[in-house]
């Protein structure tokens, strides 16, 4: 199987894979400084998107508190790993014609 990059794609996937690398070392060093509150999440990755990932089971919201309102908090380097996923998939998946 071959994939055919344009070179802003290839530039694309780099960039990506490295704010996904600073994420994760962001995740494991201070996990606290990684948890994004939802309007920033919405803001930063469109709320469809993340309400999407929340109910097709991609990512889970985690709560500040027990109440039912309590604020929302989900982790920066998943949203990352999803959105990058998703603007690769249909470099993947497209067809080359010869």
């Amino acid at each position: 199987m071959t994939i055919a990059m344009t070179t802003k794609e290839l530039k694309e996937l780099f960039e990506a894979a490295g704010k996904q690398a600073i994420a994760e070392f962001i995740q494991t060093q201070s996990p606290a400084k990684d948890m994004i509150c939802q309007a920033e999440a919405f803001a930063q990755f469109q709320e469809m998107r993340v309400r999407r990932w929340v109910d097709e089971g991609l990512i889970l919201p985690m709560r500040s508190g027990e109440a039912r309102n309590a604020k929302k908090y989900y982790s920066r380097a998943e949203l990352l790993a999803l959105d990058a996923g998703e603007k690769l998939k249909p470099i993947v998946n497209r067809r080359i014609v010869p």
